[in-house]
C-alpha cells in the first residue's frame, strides 16, 4: 500500500527550493573549509528525509555568514561512495555520511 501526499505547487515549489538551497550551502560549506571536491554529485547521492517538522531550521555555516534554512518538512544529506578531494591533497571516502555532519566537513552550526 502506498501514501500520497497531496502539495499545493506552492508548497512543492517551497520544498524543491528547500532541498536545493540545502545542497548548494552544505556544498559551499564543505568548498570554503577545506577545498571539498564532491566530483559525482547526482540525485542518487542526494538523500532526503521527510516527515521532519515542517517548522525546522538548519543553520549552516559558510565563512562567517550563517545561513538559516526553513527545511520544510525535508532534510537533505549528500553521500559519496567514491573518493573525494580535500584541500591537502588528501582523499576521503564518505559512506553515506552527510557533508554537513562528517568530522572533516563541518558546516552544521
Amino acid at each position: 500500500m502506498s501514501c500520497v501526499v497531496q502539495m499545493t505547487k506552492s508548497k512543492m515549489r517551497s520544498v524543491a527550493c528547500s532541498i536545493l538551497t540545502q545542497v548548494a550551502v552544505s556544498l559551499a560549506a564543505a568548498e570554503h573549509e577545506h577545498r571539498y571536491e564532491h566530483r559525482d554529485l547526482h540525485t542518487g547521492n542526494i538523500v532526503v528525509q521527510s516527515g521532519v517538522s515542517a517548522e525546522t531550521f538548519r543553520k549552516i555555516r559558510v565563512g562567517d555568514d550563517v545561513f538559516r534554512i526553513t527545511t520544510h518538512g525535508h532534510v537533505v544529506t549528500i553521500i559519496d561512495y567514491t573518493l573525494a578531494r580535500l584541500t591537502n591533497g588528501a582523499y576521503h571516502k564518505h559512506s553515506i555520511t552527510s557533508l554537513s555532519t562528517c568530522a572533516c566537513c563541518l558546516g552544521i552550526v
